[in-house]
């Protein structure tokens, strides 16, 4: 039971932050590669910005949820946290490849056309390598959070 309070953090935080990351990421990409010759107002890329942050929240929650859940049943106690941050980086990715494998072949399909598309490609993996690394970040914060809980309590 002490854990819930962690785990809810570790949802939340990878949800934000693999948001943040898709929004920025995504939204600039889309801007330098559809937008690069014609001219971009403000209030223009501002839109774009806002849809790809209503976008972002189907991915973000891909990559969040099944941190906690695998968190929950197999790691009961953390005894080596750098194993842990790469069992979590493991499950972020396989749970991208898993719902977005045809994306992904479409993708590599373009590294392979050359040129501008080869650049787009290159440009969304690297931005989803980003998200997906988050969750070392997300992880290595839930092991500090969880022993600082699991401290208190003991002492209490």
């Amino acid at each position: 039971m002490w854990r819930l309070i962690p785990l809810f953090r570790m949802t939340l935080r990878m949800f934000f932050y693999s948001a943040a990351v898709f929004t920025v990421a995504h939204g600039l990409i889309h801007i330098l590669f559809v937008y690069k010759e014609s001219g971009l107002s403000a209030t223009e890329a501002l839109g774009i910005m806002l849809n790809i942050a209503r976008w972002s929240v189907t991915p973000a929650l891909v990559l969040a949820l099944p941190l906690p859940l695998v968190t929950a049943l197999c790691f009961r106690e953390i005894r080596r946290p750098l194993f842990y941050r790469f069992a979590m980086m493991s499950v972020a990715l396989v749970a991208t490849i898993t719902v977005w494998a045809n994306d992904y072949a479409a993708l590599g399909h373009g590294l392979r056309l050359g040129g501008d598309v080869a650049g787009y490609a290159a440009a969304i993996i690297a931005s989803n390598a980003v998200a997906v690394y988050m969750s070392v970040i997300v992880a290595g914060k839930y092991v500090r959070d969880a022993s600082e809980r699991r401290q208190r309590l003991e002492k209490s």
